[in-house]
């Protein structure tokens, strides 16, 4: 295994880091197993449950992931050594977002886990879940969150944790209002929404959709896809060049 890529993922060991990636997903099932009915089938489950984590779920912790990397960094004064050394700096930007991605993936796996467990344990909804549905809404809304990383990430390094965090908030809010309109193409943070709409039935506001919404069209889906490929290589390229010639203070 690359060296760089080890000694980013070890970096985060004894850090707020793993206790986000494991109790915020803990958090949000939870809340959304008491607030759910009683009586509840697993469809209805796996709707509510990843429209909770597509909306807000994901992107909330996108944003805290990449705002605490940062200040990991700032309060270590770690980039200041780096630069003392023999490494392109675009290498280890580009390795620290991979990582982050990685911490988002277990962290979606950890959720989705936790959806089946403590609602099979507590509830025991009607009937059984969809596995192809629980296999692409995780692929789907981490997909979809990586476009987001990418600017997060960049913001972070750019500017700081308060601003990074606040820029998250009202990405997040715009989209919401995005996700079911016409320009929902412009906005990331409305892709993770807009694209497991078909996949589990629901509006962005968690209504289950009607029989004959025009939300049911996948084909929103592999648009979805490219644009998030298309936005994180954008969004990475343009950070990675920044950072490498950047003043590091």
């Amino acid at each position: 295994m690359n060296a760089a890529f080890t000694a980013e993922w070890i970096k985060y060991r004894r850090t707020l880091t793993p206790w986000i990636i494991v109790c915020w997903p803990l958090l949000l099932v939870l809340t959304e197993t008491v607030l759910m009915p009683q009586s509840r089938t697993w469809h209805e489950t796996l709707m509510n449950t990843f429209n909770w984590w597509s909306v807000f779920g994901l992107s909330l912790c996108a944003t805290i992931l990449a705002a605490l990397s940062n200040s990991y960094e700032r309060r270590a004064n770690s980039w200041s050594v780096l630069c003392t050394r023999v490494v392109y700096l675009r290498v280890l930007y580009i390795y620290k977002w991979v990582v982050l991605a990685l911490q988002l993936l277990v962290a979606t796996v950890i959720y989705a886990a936790l959806v089946i467990i403590i609602n099979y344990f507590l509830w025991n909804p009607h009937g059984s879940p969809a596995v192809g549905q629980l296999i692409a809404g995780i692929a789907l809304v981490w997909i979809a969150a990586l476009p987001q990383l990418a600017i997060i990430l960049w913001v972070a390094s750019r500017i700081g944790v308060g601003v990074t965090v606040c820029i998250g908030l009202v990405g997040l809010v715009v989209g919401v209002v995005a996700a079911e309109a016409p320009y929902w193409v412009m906005i990331p943070w409305a892709w993770s929404g807009r694209m497991l709409m078909p996949i589990f039935g629901f509006h962005i506001n968690g209504l289950p959709l009607s029989p004959g919404s025009p939300f049911w069209n996948h084909d929103v889906i592999p648009i979805g896809i490219i644009l998030c490929i298309v936005a994180t290589s954008l969004f990475m390229a343009l950070g990675a060049i920044w950072f490498e010639r950047r003043e590091v203070r």
